[in-house]
């Protein structure tokens, strides 16, 4: 059975899913989420170079519109609100959200890669967290891409998303401080979960 997650503002476009070549009925997924300038991006590419081939990216659905350097089914697979909106009224979507009034969706289609996987999806939700929101607004001053009506914009749906996630339930919530110690918490996660993974496929086999 699958169903539809509303979480933080920033899951949207940090979905990862571990997908093995089997005709396993069984998809495990891992959903990051946390504010725009909290590390989720490097601990993200630091979890790909350590896992390689056990992990692949998922492709999120968005209502906004391409930047030049973006590829439709690569960066992102573009549609327009309606389109979106219908996905989400026929339950499509594993999260979605909004943000600057365009909708991030990461799709359950997207996840089963393999027609044969069918309806059973197990996620896990993962929160990257900042120190405070004055590391937050360092990060993203950082950047250099950032003006200052933007990071207030960010800041502030940083702090609701904060909030949010009190209420949340999260398999794991990662305060990212110091980088080295984040990514380490991440990925025993991330191998705990694939082994539990693999050691599942087993028994079905």
């Amino acid at each position: 059975m699958s169903q539809t997650y509303q979480h933080s503002n920033y899951c949207n476009n940090h979905s990862i899913n571990n997908s093995l070549n089997h005709d396993n009925k069984i998809i495990n997924a891992i959903v990051v989420c946390g504010p725009s300038g909290s590390g989720k991006t490097t601990l993200l590419n630091l979890l790909f170079e350590h896992f390689k081939d056990k992990l692949k990216f998922s492709i999120s659905h968005t209502t906004r519109k391409s930047r030049p350097n973006e590829v439709n089914g690569k960066s992102y697979y573009f549609v327009d609100r309606p389109t979106f909106e219908q996905m989400i009224a026929n339950n499509e979507f594993v999260e979605y959200s909004q943000f600057s009034g365009n909708y991030y969706g990461t799709s359950i289609q997207e996840l089963i890669t393999n027609e044969k996987k069918k309806d059973i999806l197990k996620a896990k939700y993962i929160f990257v967290k900042p120190p405070s929101l004055q590391f937050l607004e360092m990060n993203l001053r950082n950047r250099g891409t950032e003006n200052d009506d933007s990071i207030s914009v960010r800041l502030k749906h940083a702090a609701e998303d904060l909030k949010q996630a009190e209420t949340i339930h999260f398999d794991l919530i990662l305060e990212n401080f110091v980088l080295k110690n984040s990514f380490e918490k991440l990925r025993q996660f991330v191998q705990s979960e694939l082994t539990r993974f693999n050691e599942s496929h087993r028994h079905r086999e």
